[in-house]
C-alpha cells in the first residue's frame, strides 16, 4: 500500500522548509550552484520572502537575482538552497532531467547564472 500526505499537510511541510531560507542575520537566503569538485559556480540571492505560498505542496520562489561572474566554464552538477546566515537547508541535482535542469554544458565567459521557475515540491 502507498501512503501519501494530504494537500494540507504537503503545504504545511512546504512552507516549513522554503520558510527557513528567510532565517538569519542576513539580507537573503541563496541558491548555490556547485561543480563536481564541489567549487563554487554561481551564488544567486533570493528575495524576502523567498517563496511564495504552498498550493498542493509546491512553493514557487519569488524573483532570483541573477550572479553576474560565475565560475567561467564549470559544470554545475548540484546545488543548495542555504538561509540569509549560508547555513545549508536543502540540495539537489542539477542537469539535463534533474531537479534543477540546465543544458550541462559549461558556462560561457561573460554570461551571467539566471535562474527561473524554481520551485520545491513537498513529499506525497
Amino acid at each position: 500500500m502507498v501512503s501519501n500526505h494530504a494537500d494540507a499537510l504537503r503545504n504545511s511541510i512546504a512552507a516549513l522548509v522554503t520558510g527557513k531560507v528567510d532565517l538569519g542575520a542576513g539580507a537573503n537566503g541563496t541558491l548555490v550552484l556547485i561543480d563536481a569538485s564541489g567549487n563554487t559556480v554561481a551564488t544567486c540571492a533570493f528575495q524576502k520572502p523567498a517563496f511564495q505560498t504552498p498550493i498542493s505542496g509546491v512553493a514557487m520562489a519569488n524573483t532570483i537575482a541573477r550572479d553576474n561572474a560565475p565560475l567561467v566554464g564549470a559544470i554545475p552538477v548540484r546545488y543548495e538552497v542555504r538561509d540569509c546566515d549560508g547555513i545549508f537547508v536543502w540540495r539537489g541535482a542539477m542537469g539535463p532531467g534533474q531537479d534543477l535542469g540546465d543544458t550541462g554544458l559549461p558556462i560561457a565567459a561573460n554570461t551571467p547564472v539566471n535562474i527561473q521557475n524554481f520551485f520545491y515540491r513537498a513529499p506525497f
